[in-house]
């Protein structure tokens, strides 16, 4: 059973792990979609939970949020992620804050139209 579960998952990474652009410095792959759909989650949870709280608050809390989950990442190494490069991690954190600011500037752009009471 593990071992399918390892099968499954190594041949998941293969497909993502297909770049897009992968120029120096630069790499989005598919993993890249899996990050931002992550940002836009978190900032949907942030909206929903959080909505009193300051953008100098949620900023860094956000961000904070996506550098543990890559270290997460560097953690588990090779057992569930492919180990990447600092490229790669910087440019997965800067896809996935760039998702939860795409949510986050949209709420607060509808909430400015509301006129208030």
């Amino acid at each position: 059973m593990i071992e399918l579960l390892l099968q499954l998952t190594s041949t998941i990474d293969n497909w993502l792990n297909k770049p897009y652009i992968r120029i120096d410095g630069l790499l989005i792959d598919r993993w890249s979609w899996v990050h931002l759909i992550t940002g836009i989650v978190i900032g949907l949870i942030v909206i929903w939970k959080l909505k009193k709280v300051s953008p100098w608050k949620a900023h860094p809390m956000v961000f904070l949020i996506l550098i543990l989950w890559e270290i997460f990442e560097r953690v588990m190494g090779n057992v569930l992620f492919k180990v990447e490069t600092m490229t790669d991690k910087t440019w997965d954190m800067i896809i996935g804050f760039g998702g939860y600011y795409l949510i986050y500037s949209l709420y607060i752009s509808k909430r400015k139209l509301i006129p208030k009471d």
